[in-house]
C-alpha cells in the first residue's frame, strides 16, 4: 500500500471515522485514500475552521481529532487550531501537504518550515517518510493521547504521499497507560499527607480538566462527601460534580471571580484534582497549602503544592476518601450559604 492507504487504514484500526480539513495539491492522494478506505473527509471553509471541527471531535471521541492541510498558507492556517488543542489538552493529529523532498531545500513558492512552524504549539512535529510511516504513525498516536494529551503535526510531501510504504505494520500502540489501583503505604511522608488532610478545617477541592479525563466524577463526589468540604470546578471541568450537588461552591475564573478566589483564599487547605493551570484567566494569587493530584507533576509551579500525589486522578481520590473520612468539615448550612451569596451576586450582573 501507498503512505496514504496506510495512514487512512492506521486512523480507521485506531477508531477515527472522520477527517477534517482543506485540500491542496499535495494532499490529493490522502483524499482518495479515504474515499477509498470509507473514512469521511468533512470540508471545511479553512484550514482553521477544519482544525477546531478536528479538536471538537478529539474532546467528543478521546481519540486523536485528524485534520489536513495543503502546504504553506495552508499549513499556517491550520496553526491556530493546532495551538488550540494544545492549550485544551485535547489529542489530535494534524497533518500538512509539502512540496517534493527533492526540491523543498532550494524552492521558495509556499514552502515554510514546518516543523518549526508547529513546534512550539504541539507535542511532537516531525515529517513522514515511507521507510518509517507505521513507526511514525504509532509514536504520533501514543504521543498525542499520552498525558497530558495534545496535538502531533506530520508533514507529508507530496512525492511522499503517494509513495510505497515500506514501514506498513499497522500495529497499534496502548491507548493509556494500565491504571493500578492507588494504595497509601505506611511511610512517614504517606502518613502525613493523610495527618495533613484530616487536621484541615476548612479544605477544598478545586477540580480540573484532567479529573474529567480521568472519569473522576464519582470519586470526586466521594471523596467531597466523605471529608465534608465544599468543591470548586476550573472552567474546562464544569459538570464533572453536578451544579445541584449541594458540595458543588462554583466555578473559578467565570462570572463573581473575585468573590471565587476570595472564598478560596479563606480556605486552610486545597486539594487541587487533575487542576491544571492552563485553565487559569487570572493569575494564582491565593497562600494557601495545597496538595496537587494529578496524572503528572506539578511542573508549571503556577501554585506551589507542599505534596504531590502523582497518578490516576480517579484512584488517588478513592484512596484518599478511604483514608481521610471523618467528621464534616464545613456543615451543608455554611456551602449552602456560599451558593447562595454566588447567585446573590450572579443576579447583580458581577463579572468580578
Amino acid at each position: 500500500m501507498n503512505v496514504s492507504e496506510l495512514l487512512v487504514r492506521y486512523l480507521r484500526a485506531l477508531g477515527v471515522r472522520h477527517v477534517f480539513g482543506y485540500p491542496g495539491g499535495a494532499t490529493v492522494e490522502l483524499l482518495e485514500a479515504c474515499r477509498r478506505e470509507n473514512l469521511q473527509f468533512v470540508l471545511g471553509r479553512r484550514e482553521g475552521t477544519a482544525g477546531l471541527m478536528a479538536e471538537a471531535a478529539g474532546m467528543l471521541t478521546g481519540l486523536p481529532g485528524v485534520c489536513v492541510s495543503t502546504l504553506g498558507p495552508g499549513s499556517t492556517n491550520l496553526v491556530n487550531a493546532v495551538a488550540n488543542a494544545w492549550l485544551d489538552r485535547v489529542p489530535m493529529l494534524a497533518i500538512s501537504g509539502q512540496i517534493e523532498s527533492r526540491r523543498e531545500p532550494c524552492f521558495t513558492h509556499q514552502v515554510v518550515a514546518q516543523e518549526r512552524l508547529f513546534a512550539p504549539v504541539c507535542k511532537w512535529a516531525t515529517t513522514i517518510q515511507p521507510h518509517t510511516a507505521g513507526t511514525i504513525l504509532r509514536k504520533a498516536v501514543r504521543t498525542a493521547m499520552a498525558e497530558r494529551p495534545g496535538p502531533v503535526h506530520l508533514t507529508l510531501a507530496a512525492d511522499v504521499v503517494g509513495a510505497q510504504a515500506v514501514d506498513d505494520r499497522i500495529a497499534l500502540p496502548p491507548l493509556a497507560a494500565q491504571e493500578l489501583p492507588f494504595a497509601f503505604g505506611t511511610e512517614a511522608a504517606v502518613a502525613g499527607v493523610v495527618e495533613r488532610i484530616r487536621s484541615a478545617r476548612r479544605p477544598v477541592v478545586l477540580a480540573g480538566i484532567a479529573a474529567v479525563r480521568g472519569g473522576a466524577s464519582a470519586s470526586l463526589a466521594r471523596l467531597a462527601e466523605s471529608l465534608g468540604c465544599p468543591v470548586v470546578v476550573a472552567p474546562m471541568a464544569k459538570g464533572v460534580l453536578a451544579e445541584d450537588h449541594p458540595l458543588y461552591a462554583g466555578t473559578l475564573d467565570m462570572a463573581c471571580n473575585a468573590f471565587m478566589w476570595k472564598f478560596l483564599a479563606g480556605c486552610d487547605l486545597i486539594l487541587a484534582a487533575g487542576f491544571d493551570a492552563v485553565e487559569l484567566i487570572k493569575p494564582w494569587s491565593v497562600e494557601v497549602p495545597t496538595i496537587h493530584v494529578d496524572t503528572t507533576p506539578n511542573t508549571d509551579q503556577i501554585y506551589q503544592a507542599e505534596i504531590e500525589l502523582v497518578g490516576p486522578v480517579a484512584a488517588i481520590l478513592d484512596a484518599l476518601a478511604d483514608a481521610c473520612a471523618g467528621e464534616a468539615r464545613w456543615t451543608r448550612a455554611e456551602v449552602a450559604a456560599h451558593r447562595d451569596a454566588l447567585m446573590a451576586k450572579y443576579y447583580e450582573g458581577r463579572v468580578a
